[in-house]
Formats: structure tokens, C-alpha cells, sequence
């Protein structure tokens, strides 16, 4: 699959990488919107340690579920979803009472896992949000900035 790849300080191509498989819990979402954070921008400038190349970027972005790993709810096929790319671990007290954002093993898609800037994602079924029918999915894409807002 195509994917925009940021190679270090100023340097992003467009590579052919390995189409990932969802595992247990995850779901394939194939990009349709993603937006360009300020974090990016310091990302690709080499001013973030916490980007480490190669890496595909985008952490505001939303799409279609194109499939699902085992475990994971099969009706998710199809559905247009905006992505919350706070990945918690799950189990903390912080994940179940639903702030994974205070989850201290947390990460961000398109940070420390490969994000929206490319052809598919592997997401977490735990952060989709399905879109409403006929929403612009650059508008699900501006949902994790809206949320920063707020």
C-alpha cells in the first residue's frame, strides 16, 4: 500500500510498505481524510523526540473499516468512523473508567504506532467512532483537534 513515510528531520517520500493485518481487538480503516497537526509539522522539522523514523504520521484522520481482527465485532465493516488516536492499554483504572488519555502506557496513532497517512490504518476497535451517514469525512477527521478544544 501507498503511504506517506517520514524518513527524518525534512525528509517524507511516498513509499510501497506492507499492508498490515488487524489482530485480535483491531480493525483496518482505509484513510479517507487526515489532517496536518502543528505536532507534524514540528515532526517532520525533527523537533519531536517523540517521533522516531521511519514513521507514517497522522493522528486526525477518519475512513471506511475495510475489515476486522478476531475478537472484534464484524458489523464494524463498512461503517465510516472518525479515529480517537489515544491508544491506551485497556485494563489501567485511568482506560476503564474511559480516560485513556491519562492511561501512563498511552500512545498515539501516526506517534508511536503507524497513523493516517496512508492507503489503511490498523486501529483499535476501542477508538472508533462511526460517523453519521453522509458526514464529510474530513469533518470526522477534524474531530481529535475539536476534542483538544474542548
Amino acid at each position: 500500500m501507498k503511504a506517506l513515510v517520514w524518513h527524518g528531520p525534512n525528509r517524507m517520500t511516498v513509499d510501497e510498505v506492507p499492508e498490515r493485518e488487524p489482530k485480535e481487538g483491531e480493525v483496518i480503516v482505509r484513510s479517507e481524510a487526515a489532517g496536518i497537526c502543528g505536532s507534524e509539522v514540528e515532526g517532520y522539522l525533527g523537533r519531536m523526540a517523540n517521533r522516531v523514523p521511519p514513521l507514517v504520521m497522522g493522528h486526525e484522520f477518519a475512513g471506511t473499516i475495510t475489515a476486522v481482527g478476531a475478537g472484534t465485532d464484524r458489523s464494524w465493516v463498512g461503517k465510516r468512523v472518525a479515529v480517537n488516536p489515544i491508544v491506551g492499554c485497556g485494563h489501567c483504572r485511568y482506560c476503564v473508567r474511559g480516560d485513556r488519555n491519562l492511561c501512563p502506557d498511552r500512545f498515539l496513532l501516526g506517534v508511536g504506532a503507524p497513523g493516517g497517512f496512508a492507503s489503511t490504518a490498523v486501529v483499535p476497535e476501542r477508538c472508533l467512532f462511526e460517523m453519521p451517514a453522509g458526514m464529510d469525512a474530513r469533518l470526522g477527521a477534524l474531530g481529535e483537534p475539536l476534542a483538544n478544544g474542548v
